[in-house]
């Protein structure tokens, strides 16, 4: 439903599977008849092999019927891996929640075409916990790593750093979390490197987007 809680794995849209299922039948008739080869030239070679000695077979024969068993296999390898992917973009027409969080309103609805890598079915958001985004400058950034560097506080990148936050409307600053995240480079357009904070939000109390 439009705007509830879900779990990660929960179901959301279910596509058509009609041609899904028609391409998983066809791909397992595919290796059935690829292994029923690869069977008939193993036993085309088992019939070829000792009769060789006695010149009823000749060597070039028994080549290329072992030539022909090699083929077979290739194709019942390929015929396997075709099956695979059917079953793979069969099981994708159940399209499940990646995360825990709030879902949004549904973009589409019944009859509605999907395209792959095109449609937006929804989107989620995940609430707890939740992560709030701030930029540092880069003078703020040399202070703070002088201070690393003396040993006066930790380095944020591979420590859990603690930091505090408030919304909008707090005096105080009651909210506490920890540093997951620095960014590799600092913004030259706006001179700060971006940093994020992970902050427990049992009640979803904090909607995402909302200013801190």
């Amino acid at each position: 439903k439009d705007g509830e809680i879900v779990k990660a794995g929960d179901p959301l849209f279910t596509l058509d599977r009609r041609l899904f299922d028609l391409a998983v039948q066809s791909a397992e008739a595919e290796v059935a008849r690829a292994k029923a080869q690869v069977s008939f030239q193993e036993t085309e070679v088992e019939r070829a092999a000792p009769l060789v000695k006695s010149g009823a077979v000749t060597e070039r024969d028994l080549t290329q019927r072992s030539a022909n068993l090699l083929t077979a296999e290739a194709q019942a390898r390929s015929a396997e891996a075709a099956l695979k992917t059917a079953q793979l973009n069969h099981e994708w027409t159940v399209i499940t929640a990646p995360i825990a969080g709030r879902i949004s309103d549904r973009k589409v609805h019944t009859v509605n075409l999907v395209t792959a890598s095109e449609t937006v079915l929804t989107n989620i958001v995940s609430l707890d916990p939740i992560h709030f985004f701030f930029n540092v400058s880069e003078a703020d950034g040399m202070t703070y790593k002088r201070l690393v560097q003396k040993g006066e506080i930790l380095d944020a990148r591979g420590n859990k750093v603690q930091v505090e936050a408030q919304l909008m409307d707090e005096k105080d600053w009651p909210l506490r979390g920890n540093i997951d995240f620095v960014d590799n480079q600092y913004d030259q357009s706006t001179g700060t490197i971006r940093v994020r904070a992970v902050f427990p939000n049992p009640d979803y109390f904090i909607t995402a987007g909302q200013f801190g």
